[in-house]
């Protein structure tokens, strides 16, 4: 499995390819901010040929501005000869209620109209409905290519999570339409923060509010194994969200924690979405950061922390980005005193961007630490 975690900004751009014997199958999460089109289109340019840019799965994985901003101008023109076999995107008539959603919407529109085409196959994999996990019952999970040599388990958004983006999408498409002004959030400016690294067993037990945001509680997140690869995919998920969903997986292949080759942690690395708890749910040892850090400063101190108290022993953190917020985390030996052991890896190029590769591990699937 190929991991590429475009230079996005503060946000997700991530190509991914697993391959084997039968071939390769791609896939497209998220689009970044809206400079990110351009990167994502010489990428797509630069390693296929046009008759050769066809995409098992294309995935927006939420409204935020950045995942959504750079798809929008990218599906509205597209590099010539891209196709995606199946688009997931939970648009407006998608929310689980009967009362971002601007860009939301002009995505829904261009869907609907690629799908009335014949073009563009939108939530095909559930029949056109909700992408979303059920509360009871067995995970969805889709395979992809001849013989379903990938699947996709889906952990996240719930029903619950995903209904409670309905009023938020309608008061800022109100706002577009009455031409008022849509509230930013705030920027965060802690570049005068102190940041203690001495002790990462207090930093990582440092009490954080949970993540309760509408528009990352509706993040489509999931696993993909090809080959006896396993990565998992948080988006912006909350943590409540996906730690459930992986209670479920655990106990449905009979483990304790689930063996994973990969975790692209959810919300860029953010404390408010990355406990203990969900992190002793998975026995992982790489772990995968997409953000610059320029408008929410992510990573978070916090979260890193605990990716190294209580991620697995001796774990990597792969940074797509050198920034300011990565940086701190380059010199394991004086981090903590050297009592927790990790491996930081960063990009060698100083417009970020950094690739990742993962081969089959000697633990089966449906093998876990107990």
């Amino acid at each position: 499995m190929r991991i590429d975690m475009l230079p996005a900004g503060h946000g997700d751009c991530l190509v991914v390819q697993c391959t084997d014997d039968g071939g390769t199958i791609r896939l497209l999460i998220d689009g970044g901010t809206t400079g990110t089109a351009p990167r994502l289109r010489s990428f797509v340019e630069a390693n296929w040929s046009a008759d050769d840019r066809d995409f098992d799965l294309a995935v927006v994985t939420h409204v935020d501005a950045d995942h959504i901003g750079g798809a929008l101008p990218f599906f509205d023109a597209p590099p010539e000869g891209f196709t995606a076999r199946d688009f997931w995107f939970n648009g407006r008539q998608h929310l689980i209620t009967e009362r971002g959603a601007a860009q939301g919407e002009r995505l829904g529109q261009l869907l609907l109209g690629r799908r009335a085409s014949g073009r563009v196959p939108w939530n095909a994999a559930f029949r056109g409905g909700p992408v979303v996990v059920p509360d009871e019952g067995p995970l969805p999970t889709v395979t992809l290519g001849e013989g379903g040599r990938v699947t996709i388990t889906l952990l996240s958004p719930s029903p619950a999570k995903l209904a409670r983006m309905a009023p938020v999408w309608d008061r800022e498409l109100g706002r577009v339409r009455a031409e008022e002004p849509t509230p930013e959030g705030a920027k965060v400016d802690r570049a005068g923060e102190a940041i203690d690294l001495s002790d990462l067993d207090a930093l990582a037990a440092r009490r954080s509010v949970l993540d309760a945001a509408p528009a990352n509680g509706s993040s489509i997140a999931f696993l993909l194994e090809a080959a006896g690869v396993r990565c998992l995919f948080g988006a912006d998920g909350h943590p409540d969200t996906l730690a459930a969903a992986i209670r479920r997986l655990n106990a449905e292949r009979g483990v304790d924690r689930l063996p994973l080759d990969a975790f692209k942690l959810p919300h860029h690395g953010s404390e408010a979405n990355v406990s203990i708890e969900l992190l002793q749910l998975v026995d992982c040892r790489r772990y995968l950061v997409s953000t610059n850090g320029a408008y929410f400063n992510h990573p978070d101190p916090a979260a890193i922390a605990r990716v190294i108290v209580a991620g697995g022993e001796a774990p990597e953190v792969h940074f797509n980005y050198h920034s300011p917020r990565s940086a701190m985390w380059d010199d394991p030996a004086h981090v903590g005193g050297g009592r927790h052991p990790y491996t930081p890896v960063y990009p060698t190029e100083v417009a970020g961007g950094l690739t990742v590769q993962l081969a089959a591990a000697a633990v089966p699937v449906g093998a876990g630490r107990r």
